[in-house]
């Protein structure tokens, strides 16, 4: 399947229609061993209406914070902190992996958003659901 089935299939509609708007949808369907974090239909609708707006209206801004979504590899999170180089050229995702009780699953911070559904294998990568949109400002 391709990312934008795969992202249709968990029901990531917001973020798909981000995706064609910004003409972006074919791209990310070309994408091979890459870690997606994609922010969650609420994460999309939880940003302020104007800053929304102003994505839309700009496509390059929208084109640089979509692609920054994406990293290089297919990321295997499991040590306290990695970087990875995003999609977006000369940037870097950083993730954190917070471990407080032995017996509880330890929390996933992608940027300081929370990991929602993580490791979820697809061809050609990787696909995490987080809690907010990065790169944003």
């Amino acid at each position: 399947k391709s990312a934008s089935e795969v992202l249709e299939e968990y029901g990531l509609n917001e973020f798909l229609s981000l995706l064609e708007a910004a003409n972006l949808k074919k791209l990310y369907d070309s994408f091979e061993n890459v870690t997606f974090f994609i922010p969650s239909n609420e994460a999309i609708r939880a940003v302020p209406a104007g800053l929304l707006d102003s994505l839309m209206s700009n496509i390059n801004t929208l084109f640089s914070v979509l692609l920054y979504h994406v990293a290089d590899g297919t990321a295997q999170i499991k040590m306290p902190e990695q970087i990875f180089n995003s999609k977006l050229q000369n940037t870097s995702i950083k993730v954190q992996v917070h471990s407080s009780y032995p017996h509880a699953a330890p929390q996933v911070l992608v940027q300081c958003a929370l990991v929602l559904s993580p490791g979820n294998k697809m061809c050609g990568g990787n696909l995490h659901v987080i809690n907010k949109v990065s790169n944003l400002y």
